[in-house]
């Protein structure tokens, strides 16, 4: 049951949404005047025949090390330590969260029809006719991946359900299609390996970029409270435009930041003098 049917059936009439590809983001304790309950939620696009891909993030698994090379802006304050922690495994079979995700995340990534991306921090899942196609690729260096299939799509779309742009993962792929590096972390894997991965970085400013792209907005200023729909190539080719003419727009405000300061001088790079040179 739908507590607002008519609603959503007339944004999905007006957009023409039906069979897409939908990005979401979502809070579900602001949405709750429409559905009963986040799996009633996932079902209404699942029955509209939609593709839902979702961040799926898990944010403790990367250990720590310290690699022979220095990486230079790497958005850390300081070195990563000497010793490795070993006690963290990752398996492609786990399916633990974080809190961070929202419960509809967690709903998509614990259905037994989920497809999982390969990544131990910055996994996506997603459910629908073209989740497997969109995931697959995803791996721990690859890590925007389900982003580049997302772009072969003429219908897909950014879909804002209770949150703001600060919430949309998309805009870390934008920042990396401008040439913005992703960072670089550690994980261990079920071989006891260290492996570097490439993770995303701060999002506390993203929600400056609302105003250059209201205008790529589906939905009109009366729902805006709880929902916004952003045609997904449009926003990413904004954005990259954006983002190479004005540097500090996803600037957060604290001022020490140290993701902030090193993506927006191009992300990280690899100094083959060793340590102490």
């Amino acid at each position: 049951m739908i507590r607002n049917r008519s609603l959503l059936d007339t944004i999905f009439f007006n957009i023409h949404l039906d069979g897409s590809i939908l990005c979401l983001h979502s809070s579900f304790s602001k949405v709750k005047h429409v559905f009963i309950n986040p799996d009633n939620l996932i079902d209404y696009f699942l029955g509209k025949g939609c593709t839902l891909v979702t961040p799926a993030h898990h944010y403790q698994r990367r250990v720590r090390y310290k690699p022979s090379m220095n990486i230079l802006q790497n958005g850390i304050d300081s070195d990563n330590e000497s010793h490795q922690s070993m006690d963290r495994i990752y398996t492609p079979e786990n399916t633990e969260i974080s809190s961070e995700m929202g419960i509809v995340a967690k709903h998509i990534l614990l259905r037994k029809e989920s497809f999982i991306g390969y990544h131990p921090e910055n996994a996506f899942a997603s459910l629908g006719p073209e989740a497997e196609a969109i995931i697959q690729s995803q791996s721990p260096w690859n890590v925007y991946a389900p982003y580049d299939r997302i772009m072969t799509y003429d219908k897909a779309f950014i879909l804002l359900l209770g949150v703001d742009l600060c919430k949309a993962t998309p805009i870390h792929y934008a920042e990396y299609v401008s040439g913005r590096i992703p960072f670089i972390r550690w994980y261990c894997d079920e071989n006891h390996v260290i492996r570097p991965m490439r993770v995303g970085g701060c999002s506390d400013g993203f929600d400056s970029c609302s105003s250059v792209v209201s205008h790529l907005n589906q939905c009109k200023p009366g729902n805006s409270g709880w929902i916004n729909i952003y045609p997904f190539k449009d926003f990413i080719h904004e954005l990259v435009q954006i983002f190479r003419q004005n540097h500090e727009i996803t600037r957060c405000s604290d001022p020490e930041c140290p993701r902030c300061r090193d993506i927006l001088k191009g992300g990280p790079f690899y100094s083959f003098k060793r340590y102490g040179e």
